[in-house]
């Protein structure tokens, strides 16, 4: 926005009105129609740029959602049980790496 504001009045304003201004927007009017005019146009300016972008995210959200989109998703039983089954799969596979791990006796083997 600042950057907008400053293009739009740089000829306008001294660098101080600018930073005056950056600070409160309500010291507009003490310069003046024509740089109120200038400021009131720069604003329009970046706010509707910023919209412009909104908008372009909020498409490529939709987009991500319509292919993220499910057309028969599975219940919450059938996630409860295939989350169940991953987790004694993981629970066997732990056991079996911790078995086949050699032991170290006495505990001779640490630094």
């Amino acid at each position: 926005m600042n950057n907008h504001i400053k293009s739009a009045l740089t000829g306008l304003l001294s660098s101080e009105a600018l930073s005056d201004l950056y600070i409160s927007p309500f010291n507009i009017v003490e310069y003046g129609s024509k740089v109120e005019l200038a400021f009131r146009a720069s604003y329009i300016n970046a706010f509707a740029q910023d919209l412009r972008i909104a908008m372009y995210v909020a498409c490529v959200a939709f987009i991500c959602a319509l292919c993220a989109w499910q057309k028969n998703p599975p219940t919450v039983a059938e996630r409860s049980a295939a989350l169940e089954v991953a987790v004694r799969e993981y629970q066997e596979s732990k056991r079996e790496r911790e078995s086949s791990r050699p032991q170290l006796e006495n505990g001779g083997g640490e630094v």
